[in-house]
């Protein structure tokens, strides 16, 4: 469906991802009404705005509308709209960024000859954990303390533990 495929290019697009705060949109500082405002910068908000839509009868910007509008089950519209999944992406992403930094790393350790190959394994494994976390989060909108903290760190530590176990068979003299 057209309608879906141009919803979809909305979501991805990023026109909705910053919204700037200064008093001219932000309603707690302009004392704005607040259910509308707050919404500014939403994808079914950004949807909204568009004229061929409204044409084509998206008569507000409310989820159930969205869904109606687009003929979306709740999962469909939940995956265009929310960001939760990158959940699931952050622990597959970052060591994937983050095995060309920990092979360098390897590299080496194995003519360093450390004297304890599984802790140097895991401490390369903790410094290309860090760089591909940085590489990820200049492009993840999700920044979130909380979100950072869990995800980042669970991902780190899978380079981390990579890197013990290749460090004892890479490393060792």
């Amino acid at each position: 469906m057209i309608r879906r495929g141009h919803f979809r290019e909305i979501c991805r697009s990023g026109r909705y991802a910053a919204v700037p705060a200064y008093p001219g949109n932000h309603p707690q500082i302009a004392g704005l009404d607040t259910r509308s405002d707050a919404k500014r910068g939403f994808p079914i908000a950004v949807a909204y705005e568009d004229a061929v839509f409204r044409a084509e009868g998206l008569s507000d910007d409310t989820y159930g509308e969205a869904k109606r509008f687009f003929e979306l089950s709740d999962w469909q519209l939940h995956r265009f709209v929310c960001s939760c999944h990158s959940g699931t992406t952050v622990p597959s992403f970052i060591p994937l960024i983050g095995l060309g930094p920990l092979a360098v790393f390897l590299a080496a350790l194995r003519h360093g000859a450390p004297t304890r190959p599984r802790l140097a394994g895991a401490v390369a494994g903790l410094l290309a954990g860090g760089i591909a976390a940085t590489f990820y989060a200049a492009h993840c909108t999700d920044d979130s303390p909380l979100f950072v903290a869990t995800w980042y760190s669970i991902a780190i530590a899978g380079l981390a533990a990579l890197g013990s176990v290749l460090g004892r068979r890479v490393a060792r003299w």
